[in-house]
């Protein structure tokens, strides 16, 4: 995973997380509803409150844990 960011990019709230994640939202629909939510709101797939810093940093994390199975036999690692 990797991903740089750029100075205009500062001001947009979650811009590095959701380039970051990017890869992985064909796995975000296999997730629990509540980090489901979390994740899609923070990235603007759809609306409701601005997730808090704990439970957007434990659903990436879930998001991470629930790809990394099948993304590694896809990149071959």
């Amino acid at each position: 995973m990797r991903a740089s960011g750029v100075e205009s990019e500062s001001e947009i709230a979650y811009a590095g997380l959701q380039q970051l994640c990017a890869p992985l939202l064909p796995w975000l629909d296999r997730m629990a509803e509540v980090p489901r939510v979390a994740l899609a709101t923070a990235f603007g797939l759809s609306l409701g409150p601005p997730p808090g810093l704990l439970g957007l940093g434990m659903a990436t994390l879930g998001l991470v844990a629930e790809a990394a199975p099948e993304a590694g036999r896809l990149s071959g690692t």
